[in-house]
Parts: C-alpha cells; sequence; structure tokens
C-alpha cells in the first residue's frame, strides 16, 4: 500500500439521535478506530479505509516548504459517499484538519 493510503485521516461523525453506540461498533468493526463516542464520535482510519468504505476522493496534498506561510496538507476530501449500510445511523462526517504546530 503507498505510504499516502497508509496516512490517517480523522473525522468527527455525528450520529442520528440515539444511535451513536451503535454507529461506534459499526465503525469500529469496517475497521475504523474509534477515539470518543459522545455528541460526535471521534475517529481515524488510513485514507484506503475511507476511500474503500466512503468512496472518498481526497484532494492532492500539498506540501508546505520550509519559511512559507500557509496551510498544512489537507485531509479532507473533495467527495465521499455513506454507504447504504450506515446511511440509518450517519447524519453527517466533519473531517479534522491536522493542527499547525509551527
Amino acid at each position: 500500500m503507498p505510504k499516502q493510503d497508509q496516512a490517517l485521516v480523522a473525522a468527527e461523525i455525528t450520529a442520528r439521535g440515539g444511535k451513536e453506540n451503535e454507529a461506534a461498533r459499526e465503525l469500529q468493526a469496517l475497521g475504523f478506530r474509534v477515539h470518543r463516542v459522545g455528541a460526535t464520535i471521534s475517529v481515524d482510519a488510513p485514507r484506503a479505509l475511507w476511500r474503500s468504505v466512503f468512496a472518498a476522493r481526497f484532494a492532492p496534498r500539498r506540501r508546505r516548504s520550509a519559511g512559507s506561510k500557509g496551510r498544512a496538507a489537507s485531509a479532507s476530501p473533495v467527495s465521499y459517499q455513506v454507504p447504504a449500510t450506515l446511511a440509518p445511523l450517519l447524519e453527517g462526517i466533519v473531517f479534522v484538519e491536522p493542527p499547525e504546530l509551527f
């Protein structure tokens, strides 16, 4: 698997009312790492898993050169589709940008 496909992509997933635990269990069964279940479900997974489960297409990563000002490489997909098996459980997905430390 190419190195870029192994890079983890984090997201906050909003479950449909009262389905948080069920959604978290299903995501975990599909291979997503669940960090927290609350108002949203915090998850991460390799890009390849986002591609296979959600048909996510990612924009090319832009690298920031030393000394330049700008944003860190983006992890947000250009598009994604919630599969029919998860549609009754999930309301929305917000992909989390990595923090810019320096």
